[in-house]
C-alpha cells in the first residue's frame, strides 16, 4: 500500500507571499528586491536586468515521473538603473521558443578566414637533430 502513496513536494518562492506584494514599480531597487524576497531562482541569460523567481509544486506517486501541480513564475525587470519597471506573475508552465535561426551568444566572434590563417605564425618548427 504505501507503494501508491502520493508525495508532495514544494520548491522554490511562493510569490503569493505577503513580502511579494510590497515590490513596487517605479521605486523598487534591485537591492529592495534582495531584501524583500531574496536571491533571484535565475537571471535571464541574456537580459541581466531580468530576474525569475520561481515557484513549483510536484506530486509523485511511486517511481513515476513527478506531475506538475502548480507552477508560478515571478518575473521582475529592471533599468539600466536598477529601478523596478515591470513585475510580472506568470501562471502556469512556461514554454520557451527556441529562435530557429540564430542563437545570440556573449563573447568574441570570429570569420572563417580569421579561423582558417589565425594560426600561421603561431606555431614555431624546430629541426631534430
Amino acid at each position: 500500500l504505501t507503494g501508491c502513496y502520493s508525495s508532495v513536494d514544494v520548491r522554490g518562492f511562493n510569490p503569493s507571499d505577503v513580502s511579494a506584494l510590497k515590490i513596487q514599480v517605479g521605486k523598487d531597487t534591485k537591492d529592495d528586491v534582495l531584501k524583500a524576497i531574496g536571491t533571484p531562482t535565475f537571471v535571464s541569460s541574456f537580459d541581466e536586468s531580468i530576474w525569475y523567481y520561481v515557484y513549483k509544486k510536484t506530486s509523485t506517486k511511486s517511481f513515476f515521473k513527478p506531475k506538475t501541480i502548480e507552477q508560478k513564475t515571478w518575473m521582475i525587470r529592471f533599468d539600466q538603473n536598477g529601478i523596478v519597471i515591470e513585475n510580472k506573475l506568470i501562471e502556469g508552465e512556461m514554454i520557451i521558443n527556441m529562435h530557429k535561426d540564430t542563437t545570440p551568444i556573449k563573447g568574441h566572434e570570429t570569420g572563417a578566414i580569421k579561423d582558417v590563417l589565425g594560426n600561421f605564425g603561431r606555431y614555431s618548427y624546430k629541426k631534430q637533430k
